[in-house]
């Protein structure tokens, strides 16, 4: 028994080791119900609804154990239209499994066994960026037109396929916090993510 404990330890000691020292970059790319709200800064204060639908690219850089940096551009959809977008870089938290441990890495160590993650790996965080809100005007709606700095709050989870790729779904609210006019946007998108 003491045996088996100890040969566990060196197990996870060579496994947290090499899950530190695993760098990590990844696109992804999602897609699904998203709206946005734009009030123009006039006097006529125009307010403007864009969706159903909504998208969103990111890129995530593995930072420090469970902390990716991210950048990040969204936009919601109405139609063929996308009139409002959203870019910015953040920071992401995954509290149980991080993207990390599902990687396995320096195999030469571990000859017949090694530790292998599977299911979800939920996260949160928020991005800080510019967004801005261009919606033309129809014959019987102005237009609405706003620019400015926003605050992102997000969820989402991961669900590797592979090492290299996987399932992502993700929850963003955004609003305007300074800025010309206003613009809120929200979305939950699902898409896929893989390993650059």
């Amino acid at each position: 028994m003491k045996h088996l404990l100890l040969a566990f330890v060196g197990i996870m000691a060579l496994t947290v080791d090499s899950f530190a020292a695993t760098e990590i970059s990844r696109f992804s790319g999602l897609a699904g119900l998203g709206q946005s709200s734009s009030k123009s800064a006039d006097a006529a204060g125009t307010v403007r609804i864009e969706g159903p639908l909504g998208f969103g690219f990111y890129i995530d850089y593995s930072w420090k154990d469970s902390y990716f940096l991210f950048a990040e551009h969204m936009r919601s959809m109405s139609g063929s239209a996308t009139s409002v977008g959203l870019s910015g870089l953040g920071l992401k938290y995954y509290p149980w499994l991080s993207p990390q441990k599902f990687k396995v890495s320096n195999i030469e160590k571990i000859e017949s066994t090694a530790l292998y993650y599977s299911g979800y790996a939920f996260y949160f965080g928020g991005s800080l960026g510019f967004a801005q809100a261009s919606v033309l005007a129809t014959s019987t709606k102005e237009s609405a037109l706003a620019a400015g700095i926003y605050i992102n709050g997000k969820a989402g989870a991961d669900f590797p396929m592979s090492q290299n790729w996987g399932f992502r779904e993700e929850f963003n609210s955004s609003f305007l916090i300074a800025g010309s006019g206003n613009v809120q946007y929200f979305n939950l998108l699902i898409g896929t993510f893989i390993d650059l």
